[in-house]
């Protein structure tokens, strides 16, 4: 994946939470269990646009079939 700074804007994992309308806990084990990218920037971990819309992507439940 390729990063520029100046088109980017990184996120906090508050952030991220907040946008995913989770816990810190959870963003923290997403991490752990690595289901999604980030950076360690001076010691803290950021997010990008990018990591989150792929995180999203994986998982995406597909619908199986209309009535």
């Amino acid at each position: 994946m390729n990063f520029d700074p100046k088109s980017e804007a990184l996120m906090s994992v508050g952030d991220l939470a907040k946008k995913l309308n989770v816990s810190v806990p959870t963003v923290y084990r997403f991490m752990t269990q690595r289901k999604i990218a980030f950076y360690k920037v001076g010691g803290r971990i950021r997010f990008t646009n990018a990591d989150l819309e792929l995180f999203l992507q994986r998982n995406r439940i597909e619908v199986i079939g209309s009535k």
